[in-house]
């Protein structure tokens, strides 16, 4: 569908054209170099570009690229988005980047900005929609076998008293979850 929009595209829409290709790049990475340039194309100062940022900062983070979906998390203006009632999607920027410092080595900027996102999900999880961090759990749980253990030791300590985890995220990551904080207790 949003390929079909794509060949219909006539131009005059640069913005629609930038989150169509993103939302394509979270589906298939082949689509990055395209959004990227769509990107370029539209009004860098108009708070809508968030729209393309935050479909791109989670396409990077899915092709393994932390530092860009940093960036791209990191620009988008969470105003607009709470002013939108999309609170939602500034919590899920805060959670890309918080995934992307902690992926970069930079754990002690990762672990602050998880417990901000941690207290989110304590304070406004269940009201708000809040996605389910997962990024965030995949990244702790990658420091776990690394020199920065006990910064993944914290911050699955610090998800696992925020919300619910049999209720935020699939069985099978929850297993892994607890897995990974039994080994934080006996380590």
């Amino acid at each position: 569908m949003l390929t079909d929009a794509l060949l219909l595209d006539d131009g005059r829409d640069p913005l629609a054209r930038g989150v169509a290709l993103a939302m394509l790049a979270q589906q298939d990475p082949a689509y990055l170099p395209r959004a990227d340039q769509a990107l370029r194309a539209v009004d860098q100062s108009a708070p809508e570009t968030g729209w393309i940022l935050v479909h791109l900062a989670e396409a990077r983070m899915s092709a393994g690229r932390a530092a860009e979906a940093g960036e791209a998390a990191a620009a988008v203006d969470r105003d607009y988005f709470d002013r939108e009632d999309l609170h939602w999607r500034s919590v899920r920027m805060d959670e890309i980047r918080c995934a992307a410092l902690l992926r970069m080595g930079r754990p002690r900027e990762g672990a602050e900005l998880a417990e901000r996102v941690c207290a989110e999900l304590a304070v406004r999880g269940d009201t708000d929609d809040l996605a389910p961090p997962d990024l965030l759990a995949e990244a702790a749980l990658d420091l776990l076998s690394g020199p920065d253990a006990g910064t993944g030791c914290a911050v699955l300590r610090m998800l696992a008293g925020s919300i619910e985890l049999d209720s935020w995220f699939p069985a099978g990551l929850v297993l892994r979850i607890r897995r990974g904080l039994a080994e934080c207790d006996q380590g």
